[in-house]
């Protein structure tokens, strides 16, 4: 079994992509091949000298004169099925790092997005992308600045002084919407704003920050639908990015009851003022979601574990303030 012949097993086992795109890859890849003189190798070769064929494709891949990383993207791709077929081990991350092939702009995005798995060092960042820790330095420099910008909307990242790593909270979602999809998502979230629902204001802060940055014919487009759903957007005028504890501060400053998944997901201990027939109580511990009360599922209820164990359900329409117990330094 040749490199070509595992290379059309390998395209046709892509049934999830277009007929046109299946052969783009396959014109791609036996072009490649067949330049760095690799087409004909017997995978039984491949297999007892991997470093040496791999040392050809880096070869081949260096003298390649087109987009380098939509080439570099499908060899890591095919490379995979080989493993996944004959369990050759390639470090892909070694021999093709991505990153090495992208522009300036794209690995700075891709970087925020590898911040957000857990912290990391310089040498970590600079080994996962296969680039100097000069380029990762600057890169770094200008993440950390909030001189980054996507889409208008300004993005950072944090240095740990301490364990001297890097991380980020932010995580860029590319979401391929018609405005059919924009519409049902911006209106639809405010309409749920508007209920008695743990997450309504999260609902409403996603929706008001989606529609910020539409073009002005998609902003005239949700606004007619608006106004007969009887819901509002407003434009928000300084898209920043704020931390989500910077932005939970100011929301619980303002003395709005809301932002109930920040606590869910932290595991935050926090004080809960609440009304209960015509006095006020207090409890302290950590929020979920109720999500049933007597038998019924429901969505304007959340439960606070304490730490004796003992959990107090609560309507949130009952609620009267909300405290963060821990500031975070």
């Amino acid at each position: 079994m040749t490199i070509e012949k595992e290379v059309n097993r390998y395209v046709h086992s892509l049934s999830y992509k277009r007929a046109s795109v299946r052969q783009k890859v396959k014109r791609r890849l036996i072009n490649f091949f067949a330049s760095s003189r690799l087409l004909r190798t017997e995978i039984e070769k491949f297999k007892k000298a991997p470093d040496r064929i791999l040392s050809k494709m880096i070869d081949g891949v260096q003298s390649y004169t087109r987009n380098k990383k939509q080439l570099v993207t499908s060899l890591r791709n095919f490379l995979q099925f080989l493993h996944d077929k004959y369990d050759i081990e390639i470090d892909l991350d070694v021999y093709f790092p991505l990153g090495k092939y992208m522009d300036t702009y794209e690995r700075r995005l891709e970087m925020l997005k590898f911040l957000h798995d857990d912290p990391k060092t310089q040498e970590e960042i600079a080994a996962h992308f296969g680039v100097s820790r000069e380029t990762v330095h600057n890169d770094l420099q200008l993440l950390q600045s909030g001189e980054y910008y996507f889409l208008d909307y300004e993005m950072k990242i944090e240095l740990d002084q301490r364990q001297n790593t890097y991380d980020s909270t932010i995580h860029p979602i590319f979401l391929p919407l018609n405005l059919s999809e924009v519409h049902a998502l911006t209106v639809g979230l405010k309409m749920l704003s508007k209920q008695h629902h743990i997450f309504g204001d999260m609902y409403d802060y996603i929706a008001e920050q989606i529609y910020s940055q539409l073009s002005p014919y998609g902003k005239k487009m949700i606004d007619q639908s608006a106004r007969q759903e009887r819901v509002q957007f407003k434009d928000v005028d300084e898209r920043a990015y704020r931390y989500e504890y910077d932005l939970l501060d100011e929301l619980l400053k303002e003395k709005r009851t809301g932002m109930y998944s920040y606590f869910i997901k932290s595991e935050e201990d926090c004080e809960i003022i609440y009304r209960e027939r015509k006095s006020r109580k207090k409890v302290i511990g950590k929020m979920k979601t109720a999500r049933s009360v007597k038998g019924k599922d429901v969505y304007d209820y959340i439960s606070i574990t304490k730490d004796d164990g003992a959990i107090v359900t609560i309507p949130i329409k009952q609620i009267v303030q909300i405290k963060r117990l821990k500031k975070r330094s």
